[in-house]
């Protein structure tokens, strides 16, 4: 019984402070974070090299690397589900699947890299 008043008052008192380092202070938002963000620096890296090596390796124009990314990365974004339930379903993880994806890449390099010998063939 609290004899007519509130045991805990509903008086908060909050910080600016708290706001920005209490996210700071939670692991698992962290480990997001960091992962999230390396996710990121990589696939920007992925895509400088990508474009230095069509550039000036394979001697495409502006157009060819435009069309050169949007057939490595848009595929790569319907491929993740497709890894999921691979991994799911066939393999013991997805170590196996991954192991697939990076072989799927490479066939796409592959046919790449022989679409730029076919193209200079017929350009010469």
């Amino acid at each position: 019984m609290t004899r007519g008043r509130e045991l805990f008052s509903e008086k908060l008192h909050v910080q600016f402070s708290d706001i920005l380092t209490g996210p700071f202070k939670n692991k698992p938002f962290l480990y997001v974070i960091g992962f999230y963000s390396l996710g990121i620096m990589s696939m920007a890296l992925a895509a400088s090299f990508f474009v230095y090596y069509l550039k000036y390796f394979m001697m495409y124009d502006e157009e060819g690397i435009s069309i050169a990314m949007a057939i490595i990365f848009v595929p790569s974004i319907f491929w993740i589900p497709i890894v999921d339930y691979v991994s799911k379903r066939f393999s013991r993880g997805k170590g196996d699947s991954q192991r697939i994806q990076m072989g799927v890449i490479r066939l796409d390099d592959d046919g790449l890299q022989y679409s730029a010998d076919r193209l200079r063939i017929l350009s010469a």
